[in-house]
């Protein structure tokens, strides 16, 4: 009795994730909608009767639409932690790493940055440089309306400087375990601070109180 198999070329090792789930694209294209329409009408002071024909629930929803940078740190963490955990068997395993990510997001960062800095100035956009543009409050310094939007980007840096390391070292069991803490830990961070009085810009932005999503 002979069996079929199928052509090598086919055979997809058990449990790696495939280079781009289109599932998650309506995800990201939700959370970018959250954001934009959040911006339009939270980002700016606006009139009341600008807003005030708007049903309740509807505004609700656009005024809560911050809430899509939280699915992006999702899909983030998600994504990144299955590629390092399918890579790291790999030889060259932080190298290949960072090399693509560098190469997928710096370019265009910082071609941003220097843009931006020739249309507003000031030392905010060397923060942005260091990926620290979130801590600009806690330096004193001063954020642009518009490129204020670097601080997301910030934590997601931040995330990936140490999340290689703790994916490659641990097994999936204290990889998960890991994981769970720090959802359960960074919410009682948040409330914490907010409780002793810590500025809520602080709070929002300041990386070691929202890994919890990228977790």
């Amino acid at each position: 009795m002979s069996t079929v198999t199928a052509p090598p070329s086919r055979v997809q090792p058990l449990g790696k994730l495939p280079s781009h789930l289109l599932e998650l694209d309506g995800f990201r294209a939700l959370a970018v909608w959250m954001v934009m329409l959040d911006h339009m009408v939270d980002g700016w002071k606006l009139p009341s009767e600008s807003v005030s024909w708007m049903p309740a629930l509807l505004w609700q929803f656009i005024s809560h639409g911050w809430l899509g940078v939280d699915l992006f740190f999702i899909l983030s963490g998600f994504l990144i932690t299955g590629i390092l955990i399918d890579g790291r068997g790999q030889p060259n395993y932080f190298r290949n790493f960072y090399m693509r990510r560098a190469l997928r997001i710096l370019p265009l960062f910082y071609v941003c940055v220097v843009i931006m800095y020739f249309c507003y100035g000031g030392s905010y956009f060397l923060l942005s440089l260091l990926f620290l543009a979130n801590f600009a409050p806690a330096f004193g310094v001063s954020t642009p309306h518009g490129p204020g939007v670097f601080w997301s980007l910030a934590i997601e840096e931040h995330f990936y400087f140490v999340w290689p390391l703790v994916a490659r070292f641990l097994n999936r069991n204290v990889l998960l375990t890991t994981a769970v803490a720090i959802i359960i830990a960074s919410p009682l961070l948040r409330y914490w601070a907010m409780a002793s009085g810590f500025p809520f810009q602080g709070v929002y932005q300041y990386s070691f109180y929202r890994f919890d999503g990228l977790a």
